[in-house]
């Protein structure tokens, strides 16, 4: 979950799939849980980036369940491959396929995220490495992993998520 300083309190919170559209990273997955999270926070946004082999699938998934259109994303994203924030949506096309086989800046990523707002971070997908990163660059920020509802119960737990 990124969280830019423009967002005023109250917002809705938007919840973010930034990888390749692959099975290992369970987008699927992510997708049917969107109505899971709608329940119970009816005003929560979800932003999907990225493509690969099951982005078409994951569209018609997502669009069949009536809980996601897919357009330009409405929140910052950042690369991994340069710890920078993509410009446009453009800028995402000509630049995902770095992600493929540049070098990760998870470190470098984490901080400028934080630097620029970020209040959690959410992974989405099996395993939970990224989590575990997180926690060791930056314990003041929660974070938690979606790759189960176990983890998703946890992550709908995070402030700003928990809505009161």
């Amino acid at each position: 979950l990124f969280r830019p300083p423009a967002i005023t309190e109250g917002s809705p919170p938007t919840v973010g799939f930034f990888k390749s559209f692959k099975a290992v990273y369970g987008p699927d997955i992510w997708i049917r849980a969107i109505p899971q999270v709608l329940h119970r926070v009816p005003a929560a946004r979800f932003e999907m980036i990225g493509g690969g082999p099951m982005r078409t699938e994951c569209q018609a998934l997502a669009e069949s369940l009536g809980v996601a259109k897919f357009e330009a994303p409405g929140i910052t994203v950042m690369a991994a491959s340069t710890a920078t924030p993509y410009a446009d949506a453009q800028d995402i096309r000509e630049r995902l396929s770095r992600q493929v086989y540049a070098p990760v800046q998870w470190v470098n990523t984490i901080h400028a995220m934080t630097a620029a707002g970020a209040t959690s971070v959410i992974e989405c997908g099996p395993g939970k490495v990224l989590a575990g990163l997180m926690r060791r660059i930056d314990k003041t920020t929660p974070c938690a992993c979606i790759n189960s509802v176990n983890g998703l119960q946890a992550a709908l737990q995070i402030e700003p998520i928990v809505q009161r």
